[in-house]
């Protein structure tokens, strides 16, 4: 199967797709003649069939469980040096990391689910921020805003930049905490796209 499927190497955006092709392309290996037998191979499967055991009843999780302690920003480093910002409130905390194949599950020592972040399977020095609790942070001094790379979210996007930097202190303030907010209920993209109206 891996010669037949898997070469060259595949690369792939979304996992569940990926898996779903393949099961498309497996079944069309399953109509040619095996070549030693000269028999359909899905012929032979359903001779096979009757010969397996039967499945476990409890599912299988693909899945790997490790413990690290996050540093003084709330950040998890994996171990291919992938940098995901889940809290400055987690900074130092000991927690529990579930690697799944699309996500990555957080909890505390004491098995207290704390939240769930997208996996990235791209370059070392890749990174995740989870915004909203970094920009609530970021109201409380909102000067701070020029360190961090808050900005960077419109990137492009001059009018926008230029009418947050223009903003008093009150009214940054006002904004940071309003943006996340809306982050918390329609996703980063989204208000990024109504940004506008929110200014």
């Amino acid at each position: 199967m891996r010669r037949n499927l898997l070469v060259p190497l595949p690369s792939f955006d979304d996992f569940d797709k990926y898996n779903s092709e393949l099961l498309d392309r497996s079944k069309q290996l399953m109509k040619r003649e095996h070549y030693v037998l000269k028999q359909p191979i899905i012929d032979l499967h359903f001779e096979d069939i009757t010969e397996l055991n039967p499945l476990p009843p409890t599912p299988f999780e693909a899945s790997s469980v490790s413990s690290r302690r996050l540093d003084n920003y709330g950040r998890l480093t994996t171990d291919n040096r992938h940098y995901y910002y889940l809290a400055p409130s987690l900074a130092y905390k000991k927690v529990q990391v579930k690697y799944l194949p699309e996500q990555i599950e957080i909890y505390y020592e004491n098995g207290k689910y704390i939240m769930t972040v997208p996996r990235m399977n791209s370059k070392p020095g890749a990174r995740y921020i989870n915004w909203s609790p970094y920009i609530r942070l970021l109201a409380d001094k909102p000067a701070a805003m020029y360190n961090f790379s808050f900005l960077d979210l419109f990137e492009g996007n001059n009018e926008v930049i230029d009418k947050i930097t223009k903003l008093d202190s009150t009214k940054l303030k006002e904004f940071l905490l309003k943006f996340a907010d809306i982050i918390d209920k329609d996703g980063l993209e989204k208000t990024i796209c109504n940004v506008n109206n929110i200014i």
